[in-house]
């Protein structure tokens, strides 16, 4: 019974953490959060290796939804939409581009560190990590990670059975595939553009206005 217990509670805050929802939430919090969670996924998965994780974010996404929601409203489950699934066609694309997540940088000393491997069966390991990704995924904040983040991703990463240096790696990556392809802006750069924008507008006014009166200066003295 405890066990059980623990699980659903393990489950419920799992759930939480998918939507990034804090405790007491409304049911129109969550039905933002779900929406919100959507929105975020499908921009961080826009472009480059993170596009391969689209399917199962978005189902993770969904499953938490329904979950919390099955939690608030037991009699609501059946009204939840799935998400629509990529084509075969672009998720194998996608495929071969998480390599670059997995291998990029991998130096030799990496490589003799997992001449042994941590997880037993190959496809156990790839699992595992795909798993640990979407994990760091769901919990990015902008392009950053918090401190209390990475330390409940170190303690899923050793139950996973992936070791501290490769899930540190893993973090990184997905970091900077979010940086190098811009899939994240945060509210730094958006004033940052607004105010860039604010200024040509200015400067744009300001030369409008000189060519304006130089134009009518010379109408004026032409007649």
């Amino acid at each position: 019974m405890a066990t059980t217990e623990t699980n659903i509670n393990n489950s419920y805050l799992k759930s939480q953490t998918v939507l990034q929802l804090t405790q007491g939430f409304s049911t129109t919090e969550l039905e933002k959060a779900y929406k919100l969670a959507q929105n975020r996924l499908k921009h961080l998965t826009a472009k480059g290796p993170l596009q391969y994780y689209r399917d199962a974010l978005l189902a993770d996404a969904y499953n938490a939804y329904r979950q919390l929601k099955g939690f608030m409203m037991p009699e609501a489950d059946n009204t939840i939409s799935k998400p629509i699934s990529k084509s075969i066609v672009a998720r194998h694309a996608a495929t071969l581009e998480i390599n670059k997540i997995k291998n990029t940088g991998a130096d030799s000393v990496l490589r003799r560190q997992q001449a042994t491997p941590i997880i037993d069966h190959p496809g156990r390991k790839a699992k595992a990590e795909d798993a640990f990704c979407r994990d760091v995924i769901h919990r990015l904040e902008g392009d950053l990670i918090r401190f209390d983040s990475r330390r409940q991703l170190l303690q899923i990463a050793d139950q996973l059975e992936i070791g501290t240096f490769r899930a540190n790696f893993l973090m990184a990556q997905i970091v900077e595939a979010v940086r190098t392809n811009k899939l994240y802006i945060t509210a730094k750069h958006k004033q940052a553009i607004k105010h860039k924008l604010y200024k040509w507008l200015i400067v744009g006014t300001t030369v409008l206005s000189a060519l304006a009166g130089e134009l009518w200066l010379i109408n004026h003295l032409r007649k």
